[in-house]
């Protein structure tokens, strides 16, 4: 049988017809205008700040990763149980913010779940908040160097006494050496660790005492006072009558002059009378 040239269009247009039908509903065609869905990654946590959380609870924690919105939660667990399930506030697809729960000290895991999967478990560090019980000494100047006794002070990051950071090393978890900054009064000293900052324990400023000025210019010595002293001269002189005072060109030296005829010497306060009665007799 033959079929005109006009039959033979028409079957064309309807086998092509039918192979676009075919395609489109195979390729499932959305019509003009419809938005395609991006397909939904599963979470992914990079870092958690701060790594170190208060055993007691309330550390803030900033959460840095992947695909982390689209409903998510945070939850965590240690010793393989659940602690704590937190909804975080959502900065944005890469950042959550969110609280951590009280825990005992030791490793706490956080991970986080959207509608597109979980992520990998992130591990945490809990520790107790710290806590000051003593100082040593408890008073002092500025500089001075002070035992501070406590527990949970391994990881201090911070020392102040008052508002004023000081100067410190860590011995221990139990002591910690620190130079008083200078200050005046009485002031709470307090020890900052991540886990939180500890109840302050009162130091007390002292007055340092100021040295006397120094001279530079030397004492002078005094110079001494001398006394004349009269010179006693016991001389035999068979010439004189009896014991005699010569002046030797001084009003207070004198030279004794005399015959000591029965071996003893005249009273000298004897001699120095008559000498003066003889003085007044020729001023006279």
């Amino acid at each position: 049988m033959r079929i005109n040239r006009s039959a033979r269009l028409r079957l064309a247009v309807v086998a092509v017809a039918a192979v676009v039908t075919a395609a489109a509903a195979a390729l499932a065609i959305v019509p003009a205008g419809a938005a395609f869905a991006a397909p939904v990654l599963p979470p992914a946590v990079a870092s958690v700040t701060p790594p170190v959380i208060s055993s007691a609870g309330g550390t803030r924690l900033q959460i840095v990763g992947q695909n982390l919105a689209g409903g998510p939660i945070v939850e965590f667990f240690q010793g393989g149980a659940t602690i704590g399930i937190v909804i975080p506030t959502v900065i944005s697809g890469t950042e959550l913010d969110a609280t951590a729960p009280s825990s005992a000290a030791g490793t706490v895991d956080l991970q986080v779940r959207t509608t597109a999967g979980s992520t990998e478990l992130f591990p945490l560090t809990s520790i107790d908040p710290p806590t000051l019980t003593s100082l040593s000494p408890t008073a002092g100047a500025g500089d001075t160097s002070v035992h501070l006794t406590g527990t949970g002070l391994a990881k201090a990051t911070a020392v102040h006494f008052g508002s004023v950071a000081a100067t410190f090393t860590v011995v221990s978890d139990t002591l910690i050496t620190a130079a008083a900054p200078a200050g005046s009064g009485s002031v709470p000293v307090t020890v900052t660790t991540p886990a939180g900052t500890s109840v302050g324990v009162t130091f007390g400023y002292v007055v340092a005492a100021v040295p006397p000025p120094t001279s530079s210019t030397p004492t002078p010595t005094p110079t001494p006072t001398l006394t004349p002293t009269p010179t006693l001269i016991a001389a035999a002189d068979p010439a004189a009558r009896g014991p005699q005072l010569a002046d030797t060109g001084s009003d207070d030296s004198w030279t004794v002059r005399g015959l000591i005829a029965a071996g003893a010497l005249a009273s000298v306060g004897l001699l120095l009378m008559r000498r003066r009665q003889r003085e007044r007799k020729r001023r006279s």
